[in-house]
């Protein structure tokens, strides 16, 4: 059987079962950990990076199901007026999730690799999550302002129609729905039509018209699709972050192994070293699990960007498998960062949700050169001021 009569089969299996699947579950994760975090009694900048990360995979995942799987297990979606206008707009939000996720990864490795490389100038500093936030969510919505008006809504003339003299009516024949598409190209064009009846009046046959997505002037023009579809992309969603994420993780992780030799485990598993080390260590799994399942994303952009000088560029067929794997190895991206903190932190459910009279919890804050820790619950609440001593004395005994 050839490649191109089993991808009915793939996408139905891949981009459709396994993608929804994938999905759902994540979305029940990622919402499972923004509870947790919210819930948090002393949160730290990491935690709030983490439930910006969830609450933009979560869009992501929410979109992909509605835009690729839930059509790769009923083409005829597409047949749907309603669905079809909504696919001018699923597809940039799909892009605002993806591009908020790449950056919120970014910046957990980057405030990471503050805390363990540089833990003096975290402390002299005392940054704010506010400020890796926020100009994350900008961006992620200026940047992709333009997806909003790639694609429109054109009409058509029908083209197959089966006369019935006798009943003297036209009855439409449905047309199996077609995308080309990826997440990275964009490039769409979807057909709807409804099954209908229409009468002939004195040999007059009423025109039936065929609703599409089409790609816009705009989406068409080659300087737009040069410099923003694929240059553009290439380096927003591809090499600087790819850069940044290998840079940060290789110096953060050189550091870690530092100190796990130096640290004192005398004092037990609770210590704010150990802490701070467990953190990091999540970060790095999250940024190699983040660049497997995204490294795919870019083979078919590699392979449009060799071949952008044709016009008429049509896509061969592997290109369409790795498409459906890479739309699935993303989801599944955006599905288990919480699930690795987990692995890390086993017992957070619990101190999470546990009523609040019985809870004890220990809260570090970061301002200046102090660190104040605060231990409190129902009977006891005590705080410790510690002022720390030159940088060298420091970076030995914190981490």
């Amino acid at each position: 059987m050839s490649s191109r009569k089993m991808m009915p089969e793939f996408e139905f299996i891949v981009g459709g079962v396994a993608l929804v699947c994938v999905g759902i579950i994540g979305c029940l994760l990622n919402i499972l950990c923004i509870t947790t975090f919210s819930r948090m009694s002393a949160q730290k900048n990491f935690h709030r990076l983490m439930l910006s990360l969830a609450l933009f995979d979560t869009l992501y995942i929410t979109t992909s199901i509605i835009l690729f799987g839930v059509p790769a297990l009923y083409p005829y979606v597409y047949n749907n007026s309603f669905y079809l206008r909504l696919i001018p707009i699923i597809l940039p939000l799909i892009h605002i999730g993806l591009t908020g996720s790449i950056y919120f990864t970014v910046a957990i490795a980057l405030e990471r690799y503050t805390t363990v490389c540089h833990p003096f100038f975290k402390l002299t500093h005392a940054w704010s999550a506010a400020t890796y936030i926020l100009p994350i969510c900008i961006f992620s919505l200026l940047y992709n302002i333009p997806k909003f008006l790639e694609l429109e809504i054109g009409t058509f003339p029908m083209n197959k129609t089966r006369y019935d003299f006798t009943n003297k009516t036209i009855t439409t024949t449905t047309i199996a729905p077609e995308i080309t598409e990826s997440l990275d190209d964009d490039s769409m064009e979807v057909s709807s039509l409804q099954d209908a009846n229409f009468t002939v009046y004195d040999n007059r046959t009423i025109a039936v018209m065929l609703e599409r997505v089409v790609p816009s002037s705009l989406r068409k023009h080659p300087l737009y699709v040069q410099v923003y579809i694929i240059y553009l992309n290439l380096l927003v969603h591809g090499v600087i972050p790819l850069v940044l994420l290998v840079g940060l993780n290789i110096f953060t992780y050189k550091r870690l192994r530092l100190y796990h030799n130096s640290l004192d485990l005398s004092v037990g598993q609770g210590t704010l070293q150990l802490r701070e080390v467990r953190l990091s260590q999540v970060s790095l799994v999250i940024v190699i699990v983040f660049v497997f399942c995204h490294g795919i994303r870019w083979i078919p952009n590699i392979w449009e960007l060799q071949h952008s000088e044709n016009q008429k560029l049509k896509w061969p067929v592997w290109i369409a498998y790795i498409t459906h794997v890479s739309h699935l190895l993303t989801v599944f991206n955006s599905s288990v960062n919480f699930l690795i903190y987990l692995i890390k932190h086993p017992t957070v459910l619990i101190r999470t949700f546990r009523p609040h009279n019985h809870s004890t919890y220990q809260e570090t804050n970061m301002n200046g050169g102090d660190v104040t820790t605060i231990l409190a619950s129902k009977k006891i609440s005590c705080t410790t001021q510690i002022v720390p001593c030159d940088q060298t004395e420091f970076m030995s005994t914190q981490l």
